[in-house]
C-alpha cells in the first residue's frame, strides 16, 4: 500500500484543539512517544463537542483512521479525553495505487 500525504501533520491536543484534519476523510496518527499510549477521539458530527469513537495509539505506533471529511477530532493522554497529549501527530492521506 502507498500513503499519500494530501497536507500537513497537525496536532490536536485536547477537545479546544480540535481538527478536521484539512477535511480529510482518511487520516495517519502517529504517536511519536516512546512510552505510553496515546488516544485519538472522533467527535459528532452534529455536535461537534460529543466523542463518537476513541482509539488507543501504542507508543511509536500510526494508524488510519477513515472518518467524515467535516469530522473534528482530537488527541490526549487519557482514554476519557482528558490529560495533554502532544505526541501525536494527524496527517491528512490518500490512498495510492
Amino acid at each position: 500500500m502507498i500513503i499519500d500525504p494530501s497536507g500537513l501533520a497537525v496536532s490536536a491536543d485536547l477537545i479546544g484543539n480540535k481538527t478536521n484534519v484539512s477535511n480529510s476523510p482518511i487520516v495517519y496518527c502517529c504517536n511519536r512517544k516512546n512510552q505510553d499510549a496515546g488516544f485519538i477521539h472522533l467527535l459528532d458530527t452534529s455536535d461537534n463537542t460529543t466523542r463518537t469513537a476513541s482509539l488507543a495509539i501504542p507508543a511509536n505506533c500510526g494508524i488510519i483512521i477513515k472518518k467524515e471529511a467535516d469530522q473534528f477530532m482530537f488527541t490526549s493522554s487519557g482514554v476519557q479525553g482528558g490529560g495533554a497529549n502532544s505526541n501525536i501527530s494527524l496527517t491528512p492521506i490518500r490512498y495510492g495505487t
